[in-house]
Order: structure tokens, then C-alpha cells, then sequence
């Protein structure tokens, strides 16, 4: 959340020259693949560097133990909104309790959301889908408009400049925006 309520501190708290995919490089991404590397080459998981006394470890054993057991537990899922958040559109992805079995996910109708809390996720939503748009249409038109839609971007001018520089950065990855 501290982006949407505190986006221009995390933007002059953040290292241009360490971002958060180099962290995840360094740290998350290094122990996984090395400890995957490790089990394969033991031929097993046995003494595996993994604690799964952590919250997020009990988390997924619980979901996994739902599904399989097919207990309908309730957990929090991202899944399409189709009604559960009544106030946004249907092809949303939203975070809402859930309902987790055998036959699925079963995500739980929460009502409306606050207008607050709606305006932050429309936004983020628009901008998103923005993108997306962008990317396949190849247009430099609305991928401006997503920047310039971003809570860490001031405003348009500053999207403009942020989209300019790193179009030739990511030129490997983006088609060429028109």
C-alpha cells in the first residue's frame, strides 16, 4: 500500500541503480533456483534450506490441503472480479476471500467498495490495462497515458520523460510503440 498512499516518498527513497528486480535477483530468485539446483542434484528435497514456519509457508500448505482434501477453506485470492467487488468491472482482477476446493476457487461476494478504496483500484486497473493495450496495439499514445495514470509518476510531463527512456532500454522486450 505504500505506493498508493505515499508514491512521490518511494519515489525519492528509491535507488535507480538497485531496483526492487535486482533485489528479487539477488535474493529471492538466487536462494530459489540455488536451493532447485541443490534438491536435483541430491536427487532430494531432505535438508532443504526452506523454513516453512513462516506465514506465507503455512499459507500455500493450507491452500494446498483445501484443494486436496476439497475443505472449501476461506483464503484471500487474486482472481477475476465477476461480481464479488459489485461496484467493479467484471474482468477485474481483485484480491477477495475465497472459497478453495477440489472444484476450484470459489471467490465471495463482498459488496461495494468503498469510494475511496474504488478510486485506487480503478486507477491502478486503468493503468494496467493500459498497458496491456499498449503493448498490443503498439501504441506510444496509451502507454503515455498509463505512466501518466502511475501513482509514483507526478504527471504527464515526468510520464513522457520516464516512457522516452526507457523505451530503447526495453527495446528487446516492447514492440516498437507508434
Amino acid at each position: 500500500m505504500q505506493y498508493y498512499y505515499f508514491p512521490q516518498y518511494e519515489v525519492a527513497n528509491a535507488d535507480p541503480e538497485h531496483t526492487r528486480t535486482d533485489e528479487i535477483r539477488e535474493h529471492r530468485q538466487k536462494i530459489v533456483f540455488g536451493e532447485c539446483e541443490r534438491i536435483v542434484k541430491a536427487g532430494t528435497a531432505k535438508n532443504n534450506i526452506w523454513d516453512i514456519s513462516g506465514l506465507h509457508s503455512e499459507y500455500i500448505v493450507d491452500i494446498i490441503h483445501a484443494i486436496a482434501y476439497n475443505t472449501h477453506e476461506k483464503f484471500l485470492a487474486n482472481c477475476p472480479n465477476n461480481g464479488a467487488i459489485s461496484n467493479m468491472d467484471p474482468d477485474s482482477i481483485v484480491e477477495v476471500p475465497a472459497l478453495f476446493g477440489a472444484d476450484g476457487i470459489q471467490p465471495m461476494a463482498t459488496g461495494k467498495a468503498g469510494r475511496f478504496q474504488r478510486g485506487l483500484m480503478m486507477e491502478q486497473q486503468t493503468c494496467e490495462k493500459l498497458v496491456v493495450d499498449a503493448y498490443v496495439e503498439h501504441s506510444y499514445q496509451k502507454m503515455l497515458q498509463a505512466f501518466a495514470l502511475n501513482k509514483t509518476v507526478p504527471d504527464a510531463s515526468v510520464a513522457k520523460k520516464i516512457l522516452d527512456d526507457m523505451i530503447p532500454v526495453n527495446a528487446p522486450y516492447w514492440p516498437e510503440l507508434k
